[in-house]
């Protein structure tokens, strides 16, 4: 492992072997602000950072090309977020130490049918779009639209 300095102050690339990390770090020289990690096995994290874990919003596309977009806490899927998963459905709702908890929405991947989440999957209702929105609203996340639904997926090449 070893870093890379990129001739900003407090900017760097770490290369290690779980990845590489490109981005900001403190004057302790750890990852805190903004940074892109790019895992061995293809996934990627561009986001915000504190003591070296992700930490405040960000986005983390899987290898698998699933995501999940939102706010982070020591590590954690912990607030609200959006996940896309592969396969094209979308989920909004809230999230607590990375498992879903509270009152969310699911779309199908064509975006015709919508559920009502509650703890985490054990009540499922279907609903009406317009519900499923206002659910999204509530939460404060965009619902998905046909033009944003797909995962996204980023290329970093450091």
């Amino acid at each position: 492992t070893h870093r890379i300095p990129t001739g900003a102050p407090h900017m760097s690339i770490y290369e290690g072997p779980g990845g590489v990390y490109d981005g900001e770090r403190n004057e302790h020289g750890e990852w805190e602000g903004r940074g892109v990690y790019k895992f061995s096995d293809g996934s990627v994290y561009d986001g915000e950072w504190v003591a070296n874990q992700h930490h405040g919003r960000g986005t983390i596309y899987y290898a698998s090309g699933s995501s999940y977009e939102g706010q982070w806490v020591a590590g954690h899927k912990h607030g609200k977020g959006t996940y896309r998963w592969h396969d094209g459905r979308v989920e909004i709702g809230y999230y607590n130490r990375d498992q879903s908890y509270g009152e969310g929405c699911m779309w199908s991947a064509d975006l015709r049918s919508a559920w009502r989440i509650v703890d985490d999957g054990v009540y499922v209702e279907e609903i009406s779009l317009t519900q499923a929105r206002e659910i999204a609203e509530k939460v404060g996340e965009t619902p998905p639209s046909p033009t944003t639904y797909r995962g996204r997926r980023i290329e970093v090449s450091l």
